[in-house]
C-alpha cells in the first residue's frame, strides 16, 4: 500500500513506526534508540536538570498527565531515574509505568519493578492490545521471532542480568549439542 500511494502522489511522503523495516521502494530506515536517562552517580541531578533526558521527559509527561498529584521534584528524583533505569528507557515501559504511579507512588513503583510484568498491566484501553501491557508487548515480540530464534532466546534465559558472548555460544552450542544427540538417537 506505502508503495502504491507513494508512486501514485510522488510529493508525498510516508513516516511509519515499525520494529520491522516495511521493505518498500525507496524505503529509508532509521533506527532509534531507547531513550536517555542520566548515568548512575554519587547524586541524583536536580529535577531541572533530569528533565533534560528524554525518558524523564517522557515519564513526567505521561505521569502528570495520568496523575494530578504527581509533581517532579528534587526529592523524587532518584525513584524516577531508577524506574527510567530499570525500564531501560523503553517508551511503551515508561508509558505503563507512569499510568500505575497514582497507585504506588514513584518510590513504590521503583521498587515493585522486579516484578514488572505483573506491574506495568494497564495500558491505554484503544491501543493494539499488544501495547496495553508489557508482557503482551513481549509476548508479541517473542512470536515475531522465527522458531530458531525462539529457542535461542529460551536457552539464553537462564542469565540473569548481563553476560558474556562467549557464555551466551556455550549455553547455545551445548544446548544444540544435546538436541542434537536426542535427534539422533531417535533416527
Amino acid at each position: 500500500m506505502a508503495e502504491a500511494l507513494l508512486k501514485a502522489a510522488p510529493h508525498v511522503g510516508i513516516l511509519t513506526t515499525s520494529r520491522e523495516p516495511l521493505r518498500a521502494e525507496g524505503e529509508w530506515l532509521r533506527r532509534l534508540a531507547p531513550l536517555e536517562f542520566p548515568p548512575q552517580e554519587r547524586t541524583s541531578p536536580t529535577a531541572a536538570e533530569a528533565l533534560g533526558y528524554s525518558a524523564v521527559e517522557l515519564f513526567n509527561e505521561r505521569a502528570t498527565a495520568t496523575t494530578n498529584s504527581f509533581l517532579l521534584d528534587d526529592a523524587n528524583v532518584p525513584a524516577v531515574l531508577e524506574i527510567c533505569r530499570r525500564l531501560d528507557g523503553v517508551p511503551l515501559a515508561l508509558e505503563l509505568a507512569a499510568t500505575r504511579v497514582d497507585a504506588f507512588g514513584v518510590d513504590g513503583l521503583a521498587a515493585r519493578l522486579d516484578d514488572r510484568f505483573g506491574v506495568l498491566t494497564s495500558g491505554r484501553r484503544t491501543a493494539l492490545p499488544r501495547q496495553q501491557t508489557l508482557r503482551a508487548a513481549m509476548d508479541w515480540s517473542y512470536e515475531l521471532l522465527p522458531e530458531a530464534e525462539q529457542v535461542v532466546l529460551r536457552r539464553l534465559a537462564v542469565f540473569r542480568g548481563a553476560f558474556t558472548t562467549a557464555a551466551a555460544v556455550a549455553i547455545v552450542i551445548d544446548m544444540r549439542s544435546k538436541v542434537l544427540r536426542i535427534w539422533l538417537k531417535n533416527r
